[in-house]
Formats: C-alpha cells, structure tokens, sequence
C-alpha cells in the first residue's frame, strides 16, 4: 500500500467507496458533518479531528498518530466567507521543534480559488505555490504546482469527469530537461453514495492539497465515494464500505492489489 504520511496528511481524509450493495444510494443531501477519522495501516494508526464553528465552518484540523507526530491547521475566513489563510503547525520527529507554513488563497469573480500563495517567511515575498482552472461547470480540471521558490512550473495535472461530477481520470506531468514527463493515467469507478466531505466542499482541496501519486482516498474533488482506482502500473485499489443509516460512510477497507503485509488498510468515520 501506497504510504501517506503524517506531514502531508493527505492521508487520512480519504474518500469512501464500493458500496456494500450494487446501486445504493443515499437521499441525505444535508448529511451529518464529519468529525473524526481513524486511519489504519499495518500496525500504524493515524488521527484526524475537525472542528467547526457556529456557521459549520471548518476552522481547524488536528493529524496525529501514535508515535508523537502531529500536524495542526487552523483556517482563516473573510467577511465574503471564503478561505483566505490556513497556517499548518507540525512535528515531524516526536519530540522535534514545531514547524509553520503559511498560505493563502486568491479568488476571481467568480468565487473560485484560482492562486495559492506562500507566505511562511517574512523575508521572502509572497511566493505561488499552484494556479487552478475550471471547466464551465465550475469543475478543477487542472492544478499547477510551483517550486516556492523561484515560481517556475515543477508540475501539473489534468483531470476528467463524468456526468456525475465525479473525477474518473487524471495525469500528472513532471518538469524535466527534456520536457514535461508523465508516468501514466489514473482513472477511477464510483458509487452512488455522497462522500464523507460533501458539505465541506471543494475548499476542502485546497486546505489539504492534492494526492494524485499517493493512495490515501481523499476524494475532495468527486461527489461519490470511489469503487477501484487503477494506477498506470497496473496496480488497483479496491473500496469496500459499511454504511450508517443516513448512507454515509461508517468504515471503507482499501485493499492493494499487489498484497504483501501492508496491502489492507482500514479507515473509520465519525460524524456529529
């Protein structure tokens, strides 16, 4: 299995899939907001808290696990209610100092997060990390990553989706000497049921980052929970689910097709 770890955290918020029952859907569209996640990797175990205030904004997420690793975000807003600043503190080593990262996101008209900026040390400028474009659906179809530093272009990917608006493909490319590189095309099968994150939203992605090479399920960017995600290697994921009675995820067990002691992973979800 595919490792995730604690500081990108990108791991733990992951999207739920293959439903236990071919076709089950949920009519929940205003479903329970999601509190907390345990995440299961062979003898690991991974922590995440969401807090929220009195609006059901997401203001703070808290990553831990057993061994003193920790990574805690808290979310900013502006009087038009959007995202404008999420500071992340983290620890990489137990017992190590605190770190900080700062960044900020820049909107068009249409309320649509187009910049992200870096903003971590005060003698540097202000410093684009990724762009974003949209379909006219108002769907992310492309993310752009720059080094933080001299803000040239380190990568990007291209994302397809269906009619449901869940994001069945994407391709990642890498800046070389020779060109922009890509190892291949994921692509991704659905069910019906909603995701865990559907009334976070889209802003979801942009506090977590993306997670194109690494399987850790977050599905921020899909309406439905995912069946079999297959790697250009051929490698698949399998999704299996227990649902709570609202239809929302209560359990999703990831199994890697490739076996070996870390092939099964177990993520568990808690709502209020």
């Amino acid at each position: 299995m595919l490792k995730i770890r604690i500081t990108l955290i990108t791991t733990i918020f992951l999207f739920v899939l293959n439903a236990c029952k071919k076709n089950e859907t949920t009519s929940n569209e205003n479903p329970q907001l999601l509190q907390r996640i345990i995440y299961s990797e062979g003898d690991s175990i991974f922590y995440t808290f969401l807090t929220y205030d009195e609006n059901k904004r997401l203001i703070s997420i808290a990553d831990s696990d057993r061994n003193g690793h920790t990574a805690n975000t808290s979310i900013e807003y502006n009087l038009q209610n959007q995202i404008v600043k999420m500071k992340k503190l983290y620890r990489d080593d137990p017992g190590g100092i605190i770190k900080e990262t700062t960044y900020s996101l820049i909107y068009n008209t249409n309320n649509q997060v187009i910049k992200k900026l870096w903003l971590s040390d005060p003698n540097i400028p202000n410093k684009t990390v990724n762009t974003y474009s949209y379909d006219s659906k108002g769907r992310l179809i492309a993310d752009t990553v720059y080094n933080h530093l001299s803000e040239d272009v380190y990568s990007y990917t291209a994302l397809t989706y269906d009619g449901d608006d869940n994001n069945i493909q994407w391709q990642s490319f890498t800046n070389s000497p020779g060109g922009f590189q890509s190892p291949g095309v994921i692509t991704a099968s659905y069910n019906t049921n909603l995701v865990p994150y559907h009334n976070l939203g889209l802003p979801t992605y942009f506090i977590r980052g993306n997670n194109f090479y690494f399987n850790s399920g977050e599905n921020f960017l899909s309406r439905n929970n995912y069946i079999q995600v297959k790697y250009y290697d051929g490698t698949k994921i399998d999704y299996s689910y227990q649902y709570y009675s609202n239809g929302l995820p209560q359990k999703v067990v990831l199994i890697d097709s490739r076996g070996g002691p870390f092939s099964t992973d177990t993520i568990e979800f808690f709502y209020n």
